[in-house]
């Protein structure tokens, strides 16, 4: 890091970065703090909550940074169960009064839906906890004598290979697009209060170049040739087939000449468990082989 950092010299004000759970890094602090010594405005693509402490907070803030983004990952308690995160409604507004408190003005809130066992009551519990943290939010930023915005943003589930969730299919696009609309009419007049949906459609074509197989080929030809309309040759090529599909245990996938380095049966064996929303301990990579990549 040192190597990179004086290599970029005062090229780069900002050092963005960027993983599946950056935050889980144990030298991340000391790293954080090597970045703003050197007068640099820290970024990062998302931060999960439980682990935003008091010194990585303090050291954002003192790169400049007033705008965070942190994953709830799903939109009530008992989703977060199925997908294995154990943050509860009453953590996530305490820990959005923190960090408001602590001076971030722009807080951006993001969350999948159209996962596994959803339900309308789960869309219900999200909307009730976004009023929550909004009534924190715009609570901590009156002591302050400023305020911001919060943004909620919301994305469908794409499921993707190499993942637990790749033998279920997309939500359909017409449940999304309701459940969007549900969320929306119900916080559409909140203040100071942005919301920000991923769209339907696009989750649709990116769920289907992830469980494709060799015939996305005649799609990308119909593609290439149409000048790039994504939906026109998807009207060419129906694909349902591959988007809503429910695959079992031992039917054999398109992927599966891919060694992902899992042992045997773990990943059906999280699916399964992700659809009796049960809990496993969090992985330590020191004394843990369950998963077989360790």
């Amino acid at each position: 890091m040192d190597t990179l950092l004086t290599g970029l010299g005062k090229s780069a004000q900002t050092i963005g970065l960027v993983g599946p759970s950056v935050t889980d890094h144990p030298d991340l602090p000391a790293l954080a703090r090597k970045i703003t010594e050197q007068g640099k405005k820290l970024s990062f693509s998302s931060l999960r909550m439980e682990t935003l402490t008091d010194e990585l907070v303090d050291l954002i803030l003192q790169s400049g940074q007033k705008t965070l983004t942190v994953a709830v990952d799903a939109p009530s308690e008992k989703m977060r169960d199925v997908i294995n995160k154990a943050a509860t409604d009453d953590f996530i507004v305490e820990k959005c009064r923190f960090l408001t408190r602590k001076g971030i003005l722009h807080l951006k809130i993001y969350s999948i839906i159209g996962l596994p066992l959803e339900t309308e009551d789960d869309i219900d519990q999200f909307i009730r906890l976004v009023e929550r943290v909004q009534e924190g939010y715009v609570e901590e930023c009156r002591k302050l004598g400023r305020i911001g915005q919060l943004t909620i943003g919301l994305s469908p589930l794409v499921p993707k290979p190499g993942t637990p969730f790749q033998w279920h299919p997309m939500e359909s696009v017409k449940s999304l697009k309701k459940k969007f609309a549900r969320v929306r009419k119900a916080l559409g007049k909140i203040p100071y209060l942005k919301m920000s949906f991923g769209s339907p459609n696009e989750a649709y074509l990116q769920t289907y170049l992830s469980r494709g197989d060799r015939n996305t080929q005649a799609f990308f030809k119909t593609y290439l040739n149409n000048g790039h309309d994504a939906k026109s040759a998807l009207k060419e090529h129906p694909v349902d087939e591959y988007v809503y599909r429910q695959y079992e245990k031992n039917d054999y996938l398109p992927w599966d000449i891919v060694d992902h380095g899992y042992r045997e049966n773990f990943l059906w064996e999280d699916y399964q468990r992700g659809l009796k929303a049960a809990h496993t301990p969090v992985c330590d990579t020191a004394i843990c082989h369950i998963c077989g990549l360790c």
